[in-house]
């Protein structure tokens, strides 16, 4: 294979290895609980429970969403049974959220999920040196980038 041959391949792999992490964050399961969840439900129960207490701007912030985002999501967990939302102890019209006992089930066990994976990727990647690690890490930003870039120029016609 020549070396364009190669970086095409390369590219043609890494399309194919995207389309398979896109369709695997896409899809629901339980973690131990008896309600499907979503990737978005899972990363709200994670900053719920890395910011107890918290009212709907915190969490807001902290997802980089926006506060209705925020509220139709604690709306569908509250439904589900995975989150409280309550009023703050020290304010009449601040809500606090919190995890329910199914929520904190949820959210360990997708943390067990995550680092199970996360050892399965460093698995696979080991037998690369730091060297080559750095460079294809450098090369997929520079690859970002050029996305960026492709989608701002496609955005202005």
């Amino acid at each position: 294979m020549t070396k364009n041959e190669l970086i095409l391949d390369l590219f043609d792999n890494l399309q194919k290895t995207a389309a398979l992490y896109d369709g695997l964050i896409k899809q629901t399961d339980n973690y131990g609980t008896k309600a499907k969840l979503h990737s978005s439900e899972l990363n709200m129960i994670a900053a719920v429970a890395e910011y107890p207490d918290s009212n709907l701007n915190k969490l807001s912030e902290s997802l980089g969403i926006t506060k209705g985002a925020v509220s139709k999501m604690v709306k569908k967990l509250v439904q589900k049974g995975l989150v409280t939302k309550q009023f703050a102890a020290n304010s009449e019209n601040e809500v606090a959220v919190n995890l329910t006992e199914m929520g904190q089930v949820a959210q360990r066990n997708h943390k067990l999920y995550e680092t199970k994976l996360n050892d399965e990727i460093l698995t696979v990647y080991s037998s690369l040196t730091e060297k080559m690690l750095a460079e294809f890490s450098e090369k997929l930003l520079e690859n970002q980038q050029l996305f960026k870039h492709l989608a701002q120029e496609n955005s202005k016609s």
